[in-house]
């Protein structure tokens, strides 16, 4: 060891040499902590999408057809498959009825959470062949009234 190197090691305080050896972990921990949740979702979520162009593109040079993959993630506290994948190839196309449907609960979830205690939603089609008006309505009671069979087609069954 040269001389200029061990009178520096005997000017430092052996306090000072322990402390900087074990001050990098903390260090290195410190620029972990820095991301956020919501910084840390969104970078997962990114390499989760990256990750699936992979996945999709070795899917399809063993399928006849390439599939569009979703992801569905649900946090882990209130889920009992927090992450799970869906063929939107393989997706059914929602009917008009279905549609409708899901637009009305929509509505109906928009009014309950504008504070709204309960929530009667109404669709009612006007001037159908001969003078007849349709309607569908989801009562307050979460129960679809749906007598005169609006928005269903012959042979539809929703």
């Amino acid at each position: 060891m040269s001389i200029s190197r061990r009178l520096f090691l005997r000017s430092v305080p052996p306090a000072m040499a322990v402390s900087a050896v074990v001050a990098t972990p903390f260090v290195a921990e410190a620029v972990e902590q820095k991301e956020s949740p919501v910084e840390r979702v969104n970078r997962l979520a990114e390499e989760l999408s990256h990750a699936m162009d992979d996945w999709m593109a070795d899917l399809s040079t063993r399928a006849s057809k390439p599939a569009l993959w979703q992801a569905h993630v649900f946090p882990a506290s209130h889920h009992n498959l927090p992450v799970m994948f869906e063929n939107m190839n393989a997706r059914r196309p929602k009917t008009p009825h279905e549609q409708a449907i899901w637009h009305m609960r929509e509505l109906e979830r928009l009014a309950l959470g504008d504070g709204a205690e309960t929530a009667v939603i109404f669709a009612c089609g006007l001037h159908y062949k001969g003078g007849e008006t349709r309607s569908l309505q989801i009562h307050h009671t979460k129960q679809l009234i749906d007598r005169d069979g609006m928005f269903r087609h012959a042979g539809v069954v929703a």
